[in-house]
């Protein structure tokens, strides 16, 4: 659902949450190309796989190591948000505190939307 953007609204920041393998990363490159060709939009993927890397069921049993993750995954998103660009977070953002709060929207107020990816279990 892209009203948002057929509205013409700003839409700095798109989450896009799921767990593993229920196609985060296929519909964040969907979108990305999408406001890229179709709205002329410059697009930054900050994703948690760049992170994670091969170990990452090794960084989910460890807390601590996620929380670093999270951490740093948050700092790359406010280091790159501003009024122009698109920033779409490819995460499992599972924890609702960490998608409500980025300390982007009311800080910065800036708008941001939530992209769910689901699949049958």
């Amino acid at each position: 659902n892209y009203k948002y953007l057929e509205a013409g609204r700003r839409m700095p920041l798109l989450l896009v949450s799921g767990f593993p393998s229920s196609g985060k990363t296929t519909r964040t490159l969907q979108i990305k190309t999408y406001l890229e060709k179709e709205k002329n939009k410059n697009v930054v993927v900050v994703s948690e796989n760049n992170l994670l890397g091969e170990g990452k069921n090794e960084v989910f049993r460890d807390s601590r190591r996620e929380k670093d993750i999270r951490g740093a995954l948050k700092a790359d998103v406010i280091r790159l948000l501003n009024k122009e660009d698109v920033v779409i977070l490819d995460a499992a953002n599972y924890i609702k505190g960490y998608r409500h709060g980025h300390g982007t929207r009311q800080d910065r107020k800036q708008s941001s939307m939530l992209e769910k990816c689901l699949t049958n279990l």
